[in-house]
């Protein structure tokens, strides 16, 4: 899987639709920190991972989402550190800011434009590099051209 064409595609969705935000759902566990059975949190960050999502909390057309099924107390403690790593989750198992409309409801199913999350078919040893390496060089120029 080419873990950039969906990111490509909500981007020109975006554009379409005069869309001013992304929505970008980020799993935890298998896709932002190694496992650990021992401690909800404390896995060992993969590769690029904190690099990128710095890179996304930087930019105003990005809302974060952490999602994961870990229980809100150590999810709130996490989401405190990363705070201070400068990554910004703006949601944490929800998005607020999506609205029902007369074709479907989001009381139930999280709205997000991008996921990334193992189960998914994201590969952590490797997507992240990938996504780093082009949102280090294309971020601005992604949203001057489809971000109204």
């Amino acid at each position: 899987m080419n873990i950039l064409k969906p990111i490509f595609k909500a981007y020109q969705k975006a554009e379409l639709r005069n869309w001013d935000t992304i929505y970008w759902a980020i799993d935890l566990h298998d896709t932002v920190i190694k496992p650990s059975y021992d401690n909800d949190v404390d896995g060992e960050f993969y590769p690029y991972a904190k690099e990128v999502l710095r890179m996304l909390s930087n930019k105003k057309h990005i809302k974060l989402i952490l999602y994961s099924c870990s229980y809100d107390e150590p999810m709130r403690i996490f989401i405190e550190e990363m705070k201070q790593e400068g990554i910004i989750f703006d949601f944490f198992n929800e998005n607020p800011e999506a609205k029902d409309t007369t074709y479907g409801t989001y009381e139930k199913k999280l709205y997000f434009n991008i996921i990334l999350e193992d189960k998914a078919g994201f590969e952590p040893e490797k997507d992240w590099e990938v996504i780093y390496n082009y949102l280090s060089r294309n971020i601005d120029d992604l949203e001057r051209m489809y971000i109204k």
